[in-house]
């Protein structure tokens, strides 16, 4: 009865470990040309890597239709009146941004105006269905740090400190997709060995 319990908590336990496949979009919005949701090139790329959460959204879980990012830019009298990066189905719009131009937007970064007469306005979208697109990216440089290794040679009375780059920092659906890996192969081996 015992290795019956062992058993049902292993499978709770592997079937918990599932990656989602969601997509990660900048989420920001703006009422003016001036706003941080525009500017702010280094708070929304540190949001992609992780160092900080200001401007980073898991769509799906948000809502599932989600299913890519998207700009919006409204103009007016040539003036940004609303700029916003956020998630998207590709389907629904404002109504009262609603025009034939959107509808089936690709969502290969491209992006898609049309004037939309109801509000007298020049209204944009861009798509794009990978983490982060709706926004600047990182150097293709990876991440590194400085470290500093202290070693000191009493024999000799010689400082040889060295300092270097460790470079290449796994990003988090990394990091996910590896755990989930070793989640699975440590539920394989454990059932396998149970039975």
């Amino acid at each position: 009865m015992s290795s019956m319990k062992l058993v049902l908590v292993l499978v709770l336990f592997c079937s918990a470990g599932h990656v989602s496949d969601s997509i990660m979009c900048f989420q920001c919005a703006s009422t003016g040309p001036e706003d941080k949701c525009i500017w702010d090139t280094e708070g929304l790329i540190n949001s992609s890597l992780g160092i900080s959460h200001g401007y980073d959204k898991d769509c799906n879980d948000a809502y599932e239709a989600w299913d890519r990012c998207m700009i919006e830019s409204v103009e007016y009298q040539e003036k940004v009146t609303v700029f916003h990066r956020g998630c998207h189905d590709g389907k629904n719009f404002p109504l009262h941004f609603n025009n034939s131009r959107f509808i089936n937007v690709a969502p290969d970064n491209a992006t898609t105006c049309a004037y939309v007469t109801a509000v007298k306005k020049l209204v944009c979208y861009t798509f794009c269905m990978t983490d982060f697109c709706n926004g600047p990216q990182p150097e293709v440089k990876k991440p590194c740090r400085n470290v500093t290794e202290y070693y000191y040679d009493s024999y000799y009375d010689v400082d040889l400190s060295e300092e270097y780059e460790i470079c290449g920092a796994l990003g988090q659906r990394g990091v996910s997709a590896w755990l989930h890996a070793l989640a699975v192969i440590v539920c394989v081996f454990s059932v396998t060995y149970m039975l």
